[in-house]
């Protein structure tokens, strides 16, 4: 009896998905088969936490999961109950402390636009800078400097993320007090304009 597409389908993807597993193996890790140190509930969240990634490979990453909760013989609605379990208790909103670049940088455009505002949405809710300050939130300018200088300054200027990261930091620099140009030059759109400003003497 011959086999069916499906059959090769299902190997040729069986191959993939140990070539995935080797090389997490490689990287060290391990242990899914061992309920002491993983529990099937830590398993379900990887996966579901899986389904909104879009790198190469995730297909096998997300099947790799799978098949380790079904040697567990993990109940299949613990999945559910992962994907609807309450992050946080009711009437309380789960604010990152600090947005960072894997969240301002990341593929999704609603996990870059929401890190942005959730960092603005904090910097709203603090005190306002005092005027009389010697060193109005010197704490939290050194930390936009940096991170600026990290994530920013090194991007060419087609990037797709260093407009926006560059409008946070300086958001950020601005609302504690201090004026973003003189500390770290000009903004992004100034530097865009330039660039397209023709030479003196171009008609």
């Amino acid at each position: 009896m011959s086999k069916h597409t499906d059959d090769y389908a299902v190997e040729r993807f069986a191959i993939a998905m140990k070539a995935k597993l080797a090389d997490a193996r490689a990287k060290g890790r391990g242990g899914w088969d061992d309920p002491s140190s993983c529990s099937v509930e830590h398993l379900a969240a990887l996966l579901i936490g899986h389904l909104g990634k879009g790198n190469p490979g995730n297909f096998e990453d997300i099947a790799n999961l799978a098949m380790m909760l079904h040697q567990r013989r993990a109940d299949p609605a613990i999945l559910a109950g992962t994907l609807i379990a309450p992050a946080v208790p009711k009437g309380w909103k789960l604010l990152p402390i600090e947005p960072l670049l894997n969240m301002m940088s990341d593929r999704d455009h609603d996990t870059r636009i929401t890190a942005e505002r959730e960092l603005l949405a904090i910097l709203a809710a603090e005190p306002a800078p005092q005027v009389q300050s010697s060193a109005p939130h010197q704490s939290l300018i050194d930390w936009a400097v940096t991170s600026w200088h990290e994530q920013v300054a090194h991007r060419p200027m087609e990037n797709v993320y260093r407009r926006t990261l560059d409008s946070v930091w300086r958001q950020v620099i601005r609302f504690a007090g201090e004026d973003p140009q003189s500390i770290i030059g000009p903004s992004h759109d100034d530097l865009l304009q330039q660039e397209q400003k023709p030479e003196h003497g171009e008609e």
